[in-house]
């Protein structure tokens, strides 16, 4: 609703009698009211264009360095495009800013099972039942 409402003022506002370009897309649009590059990468997830929503997750990433949810966001986003090296780097990244966060534990897990690993993948499930709250 409020993005709707953002898109229609800045499409009134971009019109050449007021001296501005006109916009050409949305996600043009969005960053120049200044809505979180969080936001937009979610409206790429959304929409399915996985790839579209990377450099707006690490752009968000950036600018929230020890923002957890979007490092697992990132690192989910990885694991889905099957980028193994980013994936990595990313997982490594979410552990390092909290070593207790499940999730990424579990992106882990469904990453070594995939890539035919089955040894490596037991250790971060063993990780997620063994010490997260819920599960003793």
């Amino acid at each position: 609703m409020f993005l709707q409402r953002a898109w229609r003022r800045i499409k009134r506002c971009g019109s050449p009698r007021r001296g501005r370009p006109r916009v050409r897309n949305r996600v043009e649009a969005y960053t120049r009211v200044g809505i979180a590059p969080l936001e937009i990468a979610r409206q790429f997830i959304n929409a399915g264009d996985l790839r579209g929503a990377v450099p707006y997750l690490e752009k968000a990433a950036k600018l929230n360095p020890k923002a957890i949810g979007i490092y697992w966001s990132l690192a989910h986003v990885h694991r889905l495009l099957t980028n193994n090296l980013d994936f990595v780097r990313v997982a490594n990244a979410t552990i390092a800013i909290d070593r207790n966060y499940a999730p990424i534990y579990a992106e882990l897990g469904l990453f070594y099972e995939t890539i035919g690993d089955q040894a490596k993948a037991v250790g971060p499930m063993t990780v997620i039942c063994c010490s997260h709250p819920f599960h003793r």
